[in-house]
């Protein structure tokens, strides 16, 4: 188990030793109080390893709208009082790759496909451009120590990519847009 500091949540982690004696299986009667302990042992087990794959970031980036499994804490405009309770909400992923390249001291602008509505919050946005004949790739948003900059945002239709150099080399542009909805 992987230490922190105690002032922090810790997320969700589970026990990673034994905590069946196997052996003792094959000598438990079925119809004992010590089986029944065990199966209620292993249903709890079970579910700790259901809630902690349920609350980890899942590693898919497609380019439908995908709830990732990371969530944010409840609303702070919802109470007891207000018509809708607060709860934790999800946040969704979505993959949007280029139909072109970074552009040469330009803009591009590629549409999401999002229906954003009022209720919408992003929470990240990010990416990755490949120049595929060097092998060489920049994150998105860019800055060099040499003035190069390359920046990226969103609006109602469209992700929007601006460079203040000649950046047409960097050929493949993938855009991770993450969002809550309300």
């Amino acid at each position: 188990m992987p230490t922190y500091n105690q002032q922090a949540e810790p997320g969700q982690f589970l026990q990673t030793t034994n905590i069946f004696d196997v052996q003792s299986l094959f000598e438990m009667d079925v119809n004992s109080k010590q089986f029944k302990e065990f199966i209620a042992k292993l249903s709890d087990s079970i579910n700790n390893i259901v809630q902690a794959v349920n609350l980890k970031d899942t590693g898919i980036y497609d380019q439908r709208e995908f709830v990732c499994g990371q969530i944010y804490y409840p609303n702070p405009l919802l109470n007891s009082s207000t018509a809708q309770k607060p709860t934790w909400r999800q946040v969704f992923r979505r993959e949007v790759t280029s139909p072109a390249a970074l552009p040469d001291t330009n803009i591009v602008s590629v549409a999401h496909g999002i229906t954003i509505t009022d209720t919408f919050t992003f929470t990240r946005t990010y990416g990755i451009a490949t120049n595929t004949a060097l092998h060489t790739w920049i994150p998105l948003p860019y800055a060099s120590t040499t003035g190069n900059i390359v920046e990226l945002w969103g609006d109602d239709l469209n992700i929007n990519i601006r460079t203040n150099y000649d950046a047409s080399a960097y050929n493949v542009v993938y855009t991770i847009l993450e969002y809550i909805k309300n």
